[in-house]
């Protein structure tokens, strides 16, 4: 069987994105994300299920080009705050290592720490961290899939 190559979505100019595609791959995105992370070392706080990190404006548009959390709007443009999921959280402490995470009393938490935290609040974050972080490694970009009825959509 003969598949087909990925397609792309034209923009409104007719154009199709495989140009950006090619000119931008994801792969060299989140290593321009470690490496910006890693110089720097932001602090995510744990909140609710996941965490929230604290960024500069130059990070915030490469968490965004990554896909990488959710944006939080707050009216100071110094520092810019993403949510993140525990997957999120887990494979950029563990994976890149280029966060550290503290708990809300400001403890830093190791690897272990984070894992057993993350595990007790989900029966599934084992399964679902090693779907996540199987299809950031193949350079998938890997969203929520809540409003779709999934657990991730993988662009």
């Amino acid at each position: 069987m003969d598949l087909p190559g990925p397609r792309w979505k034209k923009g409104k100019d007719g154009k199709d994105f495989s140009s950006l595609g090619a000119a931008n791959p994801i792969s060299a995105i989140v290593s321009e994300l470690k490496a910006s992370f890693t110089s720097s070392k932001p602090v995510a706080i744990l909140s609710g299920p996941g965490a929230v990190l604290e960024v500069e404006p130059e990070q915030a548009v490469i968490l965004n080009r990554a896909a990488v959390g959710h944006a939080i709007e707050n009216a100071a443009a110094q520092k810019h705050w993403f949510q993140l999921s525990p997957e999120e959280v887990f494979y950029l402490c563990h994976a890149l290592s280029c966060i550290r995470v503290e708990s809300q009393d400001q403890k830093q938490m190791s690897e272990v720490e984070l894992w057993d935290h993350f595990r007790y609040g989900s029966e599934s974050f084992p399964e679902m961290y090693k779907a996540y972080s199987h299809l950031r490694l193949k350079n998938w970009v890997v969203r929520s899939g809540l409003q779709y009825g999934a657990d991730f959509v993988a662009y």
